[in-house]
């Protein structure tokens, strides 16, 4: 998949003397037309490289390129065209963002030399995102669980919100699904200067002081504070600072696909905590959904109609009573564990990690906690 290659042009005849010439080092599809070269990447890509000419009826190769880098951004952009005038190179440059720019004629040497050192870049891309997806998405789970040991009830509805926002991703087929996941993760970061009580306070739709108000308003604007300065975090620390930020405060003439990544993941984050916080006071599913339809100036209408059909259970999950040091790490808590004392240590839906098991081990061992809990097994 890595070598694939899409080769767009007007002329067959060139199409198939390269395609010939390539063949064996390369699999190369081709394309009469930028409108088919679309439709081939939707079809049968992605491709590792995309090749076009620039002078081609209908659409052209900079339009061509241009749309690529938006339905394909990870495939590497290389103009070929007779046309070797310095405006058609700056267009295709500035639009298209183009690796190489070659000239016609172009000998099989040094195409399959640019080939080569395009597949060399997309495999950089690859790399780098995998990087950032992979190791981020892994470190800020540890900082994650190690924070949920300090306020379990902020971050036992972090894992509830990520879940939400992860539906809401797919149904909406948003890009860079990795950040709004890890938004979800991190957007409630800014309550370990909240106290646990008011926390429970909250959620289960306590009176709250004018003081815990004040704390509670101000914990999106600590977040991002924390975040903003860690590189590549920062349209995701945007994203948390605007989480309380109400639907009709944007403008509403765009689907959510077409707005700003830190617009819309904002957005999403507001429309599940408040379906998280209507459920968490005794309300369910459908009635929290029919609640925020009715509220367009909170939420987004689209946002919340793509949370109609989220799965509440895990499909496949077997509910069985375990004793504490027998939790395994991917196990799901179905129940909160509480300290004989009545501390909240970890809440319902909340996954065992193996910080986590060790923390409810060393409170078994010492006596502060029943030896059995119910879990969720997929």
């Amino acid at each position: 998949m890595a070598d694939k290659v899409l080769f767009v042009d007007d002329d067959k005849d060139i199409l198939d003397t390269f395609k010939r010439l390539m063949r064996k080092r390369y699999s190369i599809d081709t394309a009469l037309s930028g409108e088919k070269g679309l439709e081939a990447i939707s079809t049968r890509g992605p491709y590792a490289v995309v090749v076009s000419d620039m002078r081609m009826p209908g659409m052209d190769g900079v339009r061509f390129l241009t749309r690529v880098m938006d339905i394909s951004p990870d495939s590497v952009r290389v103009m070929l065209t007779g046309n070797a005038d310095q405006q058609t190179a700056m267009e295709a440059v500035n639009q298209g963002r183009i690796f190489r720019f070659l000239t016609k004629p172009c000998s099989p040497e040094l195409f399959s030399i640019t080939l080569d050192a395009a597949i060399d870049q997309h495999k950089l891309i690859i790399s780098e995102r995998e990087l950032l997806e992979k190791t981020l998405s892994r470190s800020i789970k540890v900082l994650i669980d190690i924070l949920s040991m300090v306020n379990p009830t902020a971050f036992g509805r972090a894992a509830r919100l990520r879940k939400y926002v992860k539906h809401m991703t797919a149904e909406l087929g948003l890009k860079s699904g990795w950040q709004y996941e890890l938004a979800a993760m991190l957007s409630q970061i800014g309550c370990v200067t909240i106290p646990q009580e008011t926390m429970e306070k909250y959620y289960s739709g306590g009176k709250l002081s004018d003081n815990e108000t004040a704390m509670l308003s101000s914990h999106p604007s600590i977040g991002k504070e924390l975040l903003e300065n860690v590189p590549r975090l920062e349209q995701i620390a945007l994203m948390i600072g605007q989480q309380d930020k109400p639907y009709s405060r944007y403008r509403g003439d765009q689907p959510p696909a077409k707005r700003p990544e830190a617009e819309i993941g904002a957005q999403m984050l507001k429309a599940a905590i408040e379906l998280d916080l209507i459920v968490s006071q005794g309300g369910s599913l459908d009635e929290a959904i029919v609640e925020l339809t009715g509220l367009p100036e909170r939420c987004d209408p689209a946002i919340v109609a793509t949370m109609k059909n989220i799965k509440t259970s895990r499909p496949g999950a077997t509910a069985m009573t375990t004793r504490i040091v027998q939790l395994m790490p991917g196990m799901i808590l179905g129940q909160d564990v509480f300290t004989k004392k009545g501390l909240l240590l970890a809440h319902k839906g909340q996954e065992i990690s193996l910080p986590l098991k060790e923390r409810l081990a060393n409170f078994w061992h010492n006596g502060f906690i029943e030896d059995k809990v119910r879990v969720l097994i997929r």
